[in-house]
């Protein structure tokens, strides 16, 4: 099998449904022939020349999941954990699931484009040392969304989520650095650092030399650590402008900013995986 497609839903049932009718409708573009009748949808199926599976994985959320899959997606796999294993946990359990050369992680809040997913997978067959490789984010009003970072500094986090400090010369400077305000996100480009992860294609194989998800991060800063491992395991990470696909951003720590954002327990997640990222990290020359 080909592909291996994951959505971890943690209380995002309806959201999870709309994604993959969006998913279906892309996959039915992806070839000239559409989807056997009797094969369904989800479970081993070919589209085209490209044979997937789609993995569910829900990290406790009790919120009907698994109704809603076996009334609108029999096919589609279900993993069912206890507890919530956070994002990297969610895609570790579809991951060591996954029978898959590839696997596509793809948040709830992401709109696959048609041939997105074929054009993502035709380049990674056509490159053998690339080992991640994520699609041109666009915003629901079809603009550019950053994807592609520099690593973090010990106070860039503080720095993006503080906005009033933005007005110093030093804090705009180190994000222009982060952001990576020199790179154009319209070209195809191979990535220096990381890539944000909310629709990464990743190799199998490569997940099996560089290690999966570090599930001390719940949330935050798994996909930043992902690409350091893979890249000291001296595999590429590739940003691919040609595959397309919109994101909704439904990060909980963009809701809030500033003072106001400590709050919310979001925020107090994301301040544990910055300590945990830079203990992990601490020493290594950026």
């Amino acid at each position: 099998m080909e592909l291996s497609i994951i959505i971890v839903n943690y209380k995002y049932r309806d959201l999870v449904k709309v994604c993959l009718q969006n998913l279906k409708a892309a996959l039915s573009e992806e070839g000239s022939d559409p989807l056997p009748a009797q094969a369904g949808f989800g479970g081993g199926q070919t589209q085209g020349n490209l044979q997937y599976e789609i993995i569910v994985v829900d990290n406790g959320s009790n919120d009907g999941i698994e109704e809603m899959l076996l009334k609108n997606f029999p096919e589609v796999k279900l993993i069912s954990l206890d507890e919530n294993r956070g994002y990297g946990g969610g895609n570790n359990a579809g991951m060591k699931a996954a029978c898959g050369k590839y696997v596509l992680i793809l948040n709830p809040d992401i709109t696959v484009l048609g041939g997105a997913i074929e054009r993502m997978y035709s380049f990674m067959e056509a490159h053998p040392e690339i080992g991640i490789l994520g699609p041109q984010l666009l915003n629901p009003d079809g603009t550019i969304q950053p994807s592609c970072m520099r690593f973090y500094k010990f106070f860039t986090p503080i720095y993006r989520r503080l906005s009033f400090l933005h007005y110093f010369p030093f804090v705009k400077k180190e994000l222009d650095r982060f952001e990576m305000d020199d790179f154009d996100h319209r070209e195809n480009h191979e990535i220096e650092d990381w890539i944000f992860g909310p629709c990464l294609m990743v190799r199998k194989s490569a997940l099996d030399r560089a290690g999966f998800f570090d599930e001390r991060f719940l949330l935050f800063f798994e996909d930043t650590d992902l690409c350091r491992r893979f890249k000291l395991a001296g595999w590429k990470i590739y940003y691919l402008a040609d595959a397309k696909v919109i994101h909704m951003d439904e990060r909980l720590s963009q809701k809030s900013k500033g003072l106001k954002a400590l709050r919310h327990k979001t925020t107090w997640i994301h301040i544990s995986s910055w300590i945990k990222y830079f203990w992990k990290w601490r020493g290594a020359a950026d």
